[in-house]
């Protein structure tokens, strides 16, 4: 354990009220020693300063954390209360107690034995801080009674600090105003004594606060506000009727005519509900259609007429049909690609009329793959599956699919297969259909789509061919 011995505690504040400028501060000066007796090595410590109501324990009243102060030889000085004020605790008349604590370790913390024991009663001039003062405040912020008057003929100019007055005599004004004469619209004046000006009733017309009841106007405003009125006659205008046209409701004959928009028959910018079909005309300078972030609900159909400008068509989020609507996608033999490059006996040619394959061996030749890419809106539900196909002669088959491939991992997974086998010798074109569609809802977040065929002329020399696909889906609404 350390231990402290204070030199001397002086307070610099003196009871003067001459020296009585907050913040109160106080000298504390000491010598820190080891336990060994030795002063602590020359150098500069943080110090902790703390005020308890007790010996021992108690609760603090006050801390403050001096920083960097300088010890030679043992022995400090510092300022208490410049940095945490302290003059509300020291004018209570409780007994005070100071505890001091060395960084001795320069780590920043005050530890236990870095605690110099036993605190050291605070007595003194401390407590001698708030005597130069009544009720906390200073002489100076004191005013002797008032006890002088001005005499008559004499005001005020100031009040001394003993309560003495300084007075000053009244002066004449110095105006030149000698009468007042009342001008138009007024009434009185004067040349002397109490003057008095007042409005003219027969020149100035008093605020109007009547008003013509319905059915009637104005007819003339009387000098005391009140207004004189007359029922409103036949304004003498040609209309008689207003009848609602096209996509507005409401009119009359008589009464207050109101019109509106038909409901159901224009889009509101808001978003709307309508039936039949919306049509986009296109006009001289372009049409622009722009129902903000809204939805249009109920139409049946969607048209665009001839030159329509698509850029100025804004729908905001969707169309919602009122009924599923149904679409078509078309897919032509050419937009198919070969999946296997790699068989040089394989022969496949583009007649004018669908990819043609042709055994390039005697045997068995291997089957032939074609795919084409298949394009959707997401949301669409695929509801029937069907192309045309051919063959010259009565051997050989083929297999059509309609299918899906997720985009991370898997396989093929059919949603359609139309197929046939031994074809009509004649080459007649035959329609190949599938309307039991399995996942039939198209999700282009997960899943690729596509139409594979696979064409088996099952002898060499035989030919098939496939010449187009259509696929039918219904939308019950569009998104943009």
């Amino acid at each position: 354990m350390k231990t402290i011995f204070a030199l001397t505690v002086v307070c610099l504040l003196a009871v003067s009220s001459a020296m009585a400028a907050e913040p109160v501060t106080l000298s504390y000066q000491g010598s820190l020693l080891l336990s060994t007796g030795q002063p602590v090595p020359d150098g500069s410590y943080d110090m902790r300063f703390r005020i308890f109501d007790a010996a021992v324990g108690g609760a603090q009243l006050w801390a403050e954390t001096d920083a960097a102060v300088e010890t030679t030889g043992g022995l400090f000085a510092t300022i208490l209360g410049d940095t945490s004020s302290f003059a509300a605790i020291l004018n209570t008349g409780a007994s005070l107690w100071l505890e001091v604590s060395v960084d001795l370790g320069g780590n920043g913390a005050f530890e236990a034995p870095e605690v110099y024991l036993p605190r050291q009663p605070v007595v003194g001039a401390p407590s001698a801080v708030d005597a130069h003062k009544l009720n906390g405040l200073v002489a100076a912020e004191y005013q002797r009674r008032v006890t002088g008057t001005a005499p008559a003929g004499s005001f005020l100019t100031g009040i001394n600090a003993d309560g003495t007055v300084v007075t000053a005599l009244d002066q004449n004004s110095g105006g030149d105003i000698t009468g007042v004469t009342a001008g138009a619209g007024l009434t009185g004046g004067g040349a002397s004594g109490d003057v008095a000006l007042a409005a003219d009733p027969t020149y100035l017309q008093r605020r109007v606060t009547g008003a013509a009841p319905a059915g009637s106007f104005l007819t003339g405003i009387n000098a005391d506000g009140t207004v004189v009125t007359a029922l409103d006659q036949n304004s003498g205008g040609d209309i008689t009727a207003v009848t609602a046209g096209a996509g507005l409701t409401g009119g009359g004959a008589s009464g207050a005519v109101a019109l509106a928009v038909a409901p159901g028959v224009y889009v509101q910018r808001a978003g709307d509900t309508m039936t039949g079909i919306l049509t986009v005309n296109p006009s001289g300078t372009g049409t622009h259609i722009d129902v903000g972030v809204g939805d249009i609900i109920g139409i049946s159909e969607l048209k665009f007429a001839p030159n329509t400008p698509l850029p100025n068509f804004h729908l905001g989020n969707r169309i919602v049909f009122g009924t599923p609507h149904t679409c078509y996608l078309s897919i032509g033999y050419e937009e198919l690609v070969r999946q296997d490059e790699t068989r040089p006996e394989v022969a496949i040619r583009s007649w004018l009329n669908g990819w043609t394959y042709v055994g390039g061996v005697p045997g068995d030749p291997p089957a032939l793959e074609l795919q084409a890419g298949v394009h959707l809106p997401s949301g669409a539900v695929v509801t029937d599956f069907r192309c045309w196909v051919k063959d010259d002669d009565t051997d050989g088959s083929i297999v059509c699919r309609l299918s899906r491939h997720p985009k991370e991992s898997g396989g093929y997974q059919d949603m359609a297969v139309a197929n046939t086998t031994f074809l009509d010798a004649n080459a007649n074109v035959r329609e190949l259909v599938d309307s039991a569609i399995t996942n039939s809802t198209i999700q282009n977040s997960a899943y690729i789509y596509m139409v594979r065929v696979s064409l088996n002329p099952s002898v060499a020399d035989n030919r098939v061919a496939i010449c187009s696909f259509l696929i039918t889906y219904e939308m019950a609404e569009v998104h943009w």
